[in-house]
């Protein structure tokens, strides 16, 4: 032990077995040689001697006695007549964070890695096709696309008295309304493409665009040229910025794979031009996280707070939702049984606060973006196997066997810090009560 560590000692013990415990920035041996009774401190297990035993007389094997060996970060601490001891377990059946159910998000891939439908759903989240294309034929594109259309046409007064006079000849009603109505008909038909040639159809009575007269086809040449496909893509890239295609809080995510594998939110990871395959999958929350996506939204424009009430594990009681818009001084909302979506709709309702819809679904998308990237790492760490079980185990050293009693297992832990952390707060907690109680 070197003369800082015993420094650091000698000052721990002046303070609160639970102080030390809590300590942040000092080591586990240092925290542990701090506490009440303690006689030994490693970061490995190994051979104690017996208590009241002739000197020499014998040593437990303290590895040999622990119910499961830890597989990596052990620890041991002697106090009195009593070792603590114990570590981490790999944990082989550690259930996926993104798991159906888990509240937290759906991931998808595309190409190899994809399995079943989860293609299609990569290309449904991103507002593409079945094919992996844009999807311009999407009704909402073409919607987009025909508000464009008409908006420019309408300036074009001879234009539109030409296909006012040819819905007169039809016994079509000849005004502005019902030329409108029939391009933005010819639009939502069947998209783009084919745009032009039902607007021949219906203002021309010819099957094609390539039918009419050389005549109408100059005068519809504004026409054509507004219903091409990099208008579509402009149709297209505006109905992903409403989003009213896609899932506009879906988020693109790149993929590491070299020994490991990484995910990362596009851009932000590793870019290797061999090993990252650049928006491989892509994230998109479920319904409980875009109600929480909406709801941090919402608090941080300071429009109010919404909290639970009720104990769900009394019996014949339920949770409920209740809003405050004064910081927590009153809740609104008792017996009303409100879930947390109704009471959200309601505390901006009372509110009488108005969000612009550009401004919300704007922060709605960089929240979805800060879940998604504090979501990835919990589910990095279960992809690369760093999920552990904590194990910890009391020896009795008069009789050199386990108290079962003090067994504690617990599984489930990802990524090894947290786990680690598990692991030296379990055993510190046992070292202060049998510190405290066994000497």
């Amino acid at each position: 032990m070197t003369t800082r560590q015993q420094q650091q000692i000698a000052v721990l013990s002046n303070l609160r077995p639970e102080t030390i415990i809590d300590l942040e920035g000092v080591g586990f041996i240092t925290r542990a040689r701090g506490l009440p009774g303690v006689t030994d401190a490693r970061e490995s297990i190994g051979e104690v001697e017996i208590v009241g035993a002739k000197e020499g007389a014998g040593t437990i094997d303290i590895a040999h006695e622990l119910r499961l060996d830890p597989d990596t970060q052990e620890r041991m601490v002697t106090v009195g007549k009593f070792v603590v001891a114990g570590g981490l377990c790999y944990d082989q059946d550690s259930q996926d964070p993104l798991e159906e159910g888990s509240a937290n998000g759906n991931l998808y891939h595309r190409g190899r890695r994809a399995h079943g439908g989860e293609e299609a759903n990569f290309y449904e989240a991103i507002g593409y096709d079945s094919y992996g294309e844009k999807d311009l034929q999407a009704a909402v594109v073409s919607e987009e696309l025909a508000k464009r259309v008409l908006a420019e046409v309408c300036k074009d007064r001879s234009l539109m008295a030409a296909l006012s006079a040819r819905l007169a000849v039809q016994w079509q009603p000849a005004n502005w309304a019902g030329v409108k109505a029939r391009i933005a008909q010819a639009i939502q038909q069947d998209g783009w493409e084919y745009a032009i040639d039902y607007v021949a159809e219906y203002f021309l009575d010819v099957a094609y665009f390539r039918d009419a007269t050389d005549e109408w086809q100059h005068k519809l040449g504004p026409l054509v040229d507004l219903l091409t496909e990099s208008e579509a893509e402009a149709a297209w890239e505006r109905a992903v910025a409403a989003g009213t295609i896609g899932n506009p809080r879906a988020v693109l995510l790149d993929i590491y794979e070299h020994g490991g594998i990484v995910y990362s939110v596009a851009g932000h990871g590793m870019q290797c031009r061999w090993d990252t395959t650049r928006g491989g999958a892509v994230w998109v929350p479920d319904a409980d996280l875009e109600e929480n996506i909406r709801y941090n939204v919402l608090r941080t424009l300071g429009v109010g707070e919404i909290k639970w009430f009720g104990v769900l594990s009394v019996e014949g009681s339920t949770l409920n939702a209740r809003y405050s818009l004064d910081g927590g001084t009153t809740w609104v909302g008792e017996g009303q049984s409100w879930k947390w979506r109704q009471a959200m709709d309601a505390m901006v309702a009372a509110s009488g606060r108005t969000i612009e819809t550009a401004q919300l679904n704007a922060l709605m998308v960089a929240e979805a973006e800060k879940y998604c990237a504090a979501i990835l790492e919990s589910y990095n760490d279960w992809r690369n196997g760093e999920v552990y079980g904590v194990v910890v185990y009391v020896i009795d050293r008069a009789t050199g066997r386990r108290v079962e009693d003090e067994d504690d297992e617990c599984w489930g832990f990802i990524g090894s810090d947290y786990a680690e952390k598990e692991l030296e707060d379990i055993i510190l907690a046992k070292v202060q009560r049998l510190g405290a109680t066994y000497q």
